[in-house]
């Protein structure tokens, strides 16, 4: 049976670090725990201009048990080159098409992300992400060891942190 990953989000984007929670499960048996986020930045990183995620990124919605997200390894070409400490190796999410999002994605100006993936973050307080899910550094190898390119599965986020209000 094919590998599912179960997200709790508990954090807004405002929040620093990795708060979320994620399950990797197979044959309805837990194989793997650990915090992830499925937040974006809570801005933009220098040298550009400070702006709010808001007006920045896509923030990832929720889903349902019948409507899953897929997710497929593969090894990103691009990784390497980004400064993500070598970790090519990452999931693409809905095969890097359109995500729903909690808000307008100003990416896209539609309520989807694009090219979404689950990666390596930056380092244990910034995560790296435009949209993406990310793991801390250090849990990073533990989680992508699990997979082998080319295998697929499904993703399911479920909201906990009862704080998806729009910002004022």
């Amino acid at each position: 049976m094919q590998k599912q990953i179960v997200i709790q989000s508990m954090s807004v984007p405002e929040d620093n670090g990795y708060r979320d929670k994620l399950l990797v499960n197979q044959d309805e048996v837990s194989k793997f725990h650990c915090q992830c986020s499925c937040c974006p930045n809570p801005y933009t990183p220098p040298p550009k201009p400070k702006v709010s995620w808001l007006d920045a990124y896509g923030w990832i919605a929720c889903n349902t048990v019948d409507k899953p997200y897929t997710w497929e390894c593969f090894f990103d070409e691009d990784r390497p080159k980004n400064n993500y400490k070598g970790h090519g190796k990452c999931l693409k999410i809905n095969d890097l098409g359109a995500v729903p999002t909690r808000f307008i994605d100003k990416n896209n100006n539609a309520m989807y992300a694009k090219g979404v993936l689950a990666h390596c973050g930056f380092n244990d307080t910034w995560r790296g992400s435009a949209a993406c899910i990310t793991l801390p550094p250090m849990i990073w190898l533990a989680f992508i060891s699990l997979f082998t390119i080319g295998e697929k599965g499904l993703l399911y986020i479920f909201d906990y942190s009862k704080r998806i209000a729009r910002p004022s």
